[in-house]
């Protein structure tokens, strides 16, 4: 069985605009903490997480279990490991004229202000 392992990282992004992200910072806390919460539950109920996943996305349920299996669970902010994957992506983006201008993930990314 072939997969990604080893070759690519599957990250998962929450995206905002920074106008909403600055403006509601109390609401984004709010969000991440009840994400959180959903993934604890998820890891715990694979099968209930299989079921409603096959339902809305019209797979068979064996597919979506074994996808729900593999999934990483949590969340967490960006860390510069992540941000320097993503650069990499843009940059190749760039290059390959996918992207009109060239971007610094790392000026993109938002950090709440403590």
């Amino acid at each position: 069985m072939a997969d990604g392992r080893g070759t690519v990282s599957n990250h998962q992004f929450y995206l905002s605009s920074r106008t909403y992200a600055e403006r509601n910072p109390a609401v984004i806390k709010i969000i991440i903490e009840e994400l959180s919460k959903l993934d604890i539950w998820s890891k715990s109920h694979l099968p209930e997480v299989a079921d409603a996943l096959a339902a809305q996305v019209g797979l068979d349920k064996t597919i979506v279990q074994v996808a729900a299996n593999r999934s990483a669970y949590g969340v967490k902010p960006l860390d510069g490991k992540v941000i320097a994957e993503q650069q990499r992506i843009a940059d190749t983006f760039y290059e390959l004229k996918l992207i009109p201008k060239k971007l610094s993930v790392k000026d993109i990314v938002w950090h709440p202000k403590h």
